[in-house]
């Protein structure tokens, strides 16, 4: 069957190079642009006799304008081709089209097509081109503005393989958390073959933080897939709101989230206690326990989850984020692939240093999102 439909299609992309271009576009939602005239090539000597070839996809970026290149681009000899682009969000879709499909010669050729694309905003794009059968012919990424300011990115932390994997449509969740002048970005549920390793890398252009994964052994498979949380802590942000967009290995967004960086108030490391004495249970039950403490010395509030229930085997960090006059802190476990067959009440503490004289409403949740106490601190 698989022979079949690679037959088909093999058949019907030939077909569309001799004919030209007979079927309808789909047409694709995005903001207009300015887009320029569409340069193509002569034939290029030593054209491929191969239908199936797709070129290599490039783009650059001079004096603000994006030029995006498609070069060994097949098709029929005679075919006079235009290129179009259209925005949506960060990613810049080129469409190929053949102007004359009533005009076929006996031969195919190998083009290269550009087309340049004006009035962008700063930030990483994502180019796509589709070929004039409207299929993918490749992506690349080009980034458009000042150079990215200098940050400082934390080591990527994969947790082990999730119970429960949904398979490979699952996508996950984008999830950004801010402490002080950093911000921890985590794909939680990304689903890779069971043997990938991943590195988030990222970089800052204007207001976007863009975060891309790759897969540092590419070569080596399992016969499985499994669901992973990812995260990773960039530093050294200016203040402001952010986007934050997630590239899948496969260069596909994963997600988009929004984060804002505040006051330069600061959560300094949690410090977790021993366990308080050890009980049998199901090893994976949090909860909304406890009780919560705030001291404020030398303008340094520091914040105590006094018998905090967590599985024996967690490690626990608070993540604080500060607006205006609110404080909220959340519990997080930065192990989560790692589970005893017990839980353990802990104290956990965090000090936020660099707050602005006033009263602040302070609320902590507990690692589930459950609201574990509130309390109004003066500083």
């Amino acid at each position: 069957m698989r022979a079949l439909r690679t037959t088909l299609r093999t058949m019907t992309l030939i077909s569309t190079i001799l004919i030209g271009c007979g079927v309808d576009q789909e047409k694709h939602e995005g903001a207009p642009v300015d887009v320029g005239d569409t340069i193509q090539s002569d034939c290029k000597p030593n054209s491929k006799s191969d239908a199936l070839s797709s070129g290599t996809i490039k783009a650059t970026v001079a004096n603000e304008v994006v030029t995006v290149t498609h070069e060994d681009a097949t098709y029929n000899c005679a075919a006079r081709l235009k290129l179009t682009a259209t925005v949506s969000g960060f990613e810049i879709l080129v469409t190929e089209t053949v102007m004359n499909p009533n005009e076929a010669a006996d031969c195919i050729c190998d083009f290269d097509l550009s087309v340049p694309v004006k009035g962008l905003a700063d930030g990483t794009y994502q180019v796509k081109v589709e070929s004039a059968s409207g299929e993918l012919v490749g992506t690349t990424q080009v980034t458009v503005g000042s150079p990215a300011p200098k940050v400082s990115v934390g080591q990527t932390f994969q947790s082990d393989c999730k119970p429960e994997t949904d398979g490979p449509s699952s996508s996950g969740a984008i999830k950004a958390t801010v402490n002080g002048n950093s911000v921890t970005i985590t794909h939680e549920d990304a689903t890779y073959n069971c043997a990938a390793r991943l590195k988030l890398t990222a970089k800052v252009i204007g207001n976007q933080i863009v975060v891309t994964e790759t897969i540092l052994n590419p070569n080596e498979l399992a016969d499985c897939t499994c669901n992973f949380d990812l995260s990773v802590v960039v530093s050294e942000l200016a203040a402001g709101t952010y986007q934050v967009k997630v590239l899948s290995s496969s260069g596909l967004t994963a997600g988009v989230t929004t984060v804002t960086v505040g006051s330069g108030a600061a959560a300094g490391p949690t410090l977790q206690s021993q366990c308080k004495g050890v009980s049998n249970g199901p090893g994976g039950a949090n909860g909304a326990t406890g009780k919560i403490k705030t001291t404020v010395v030398n303008g340094t509030l520091t914040i105590t989850h006094e018998d905090a229930v967590y599985n024996c085997a967690a490690r626990v960090m608070l993540v604080a984020t500060v607006g205006g006059t609110s404080i909220v802190v959340r519990e997080t476990i930065t192990n989560p692939g790692v589970s005893a067959n017990c839980i353990c009440p802990f104290d956990l503490t965090a000090a936020i240093s660099g707050l602005a004289p006033g009263t602040y409403s302070l609320k902590v949740y507990d690692a589930d999102g459950n609201l574990v106490g509130s309390a109004t601190v003066a500083v």
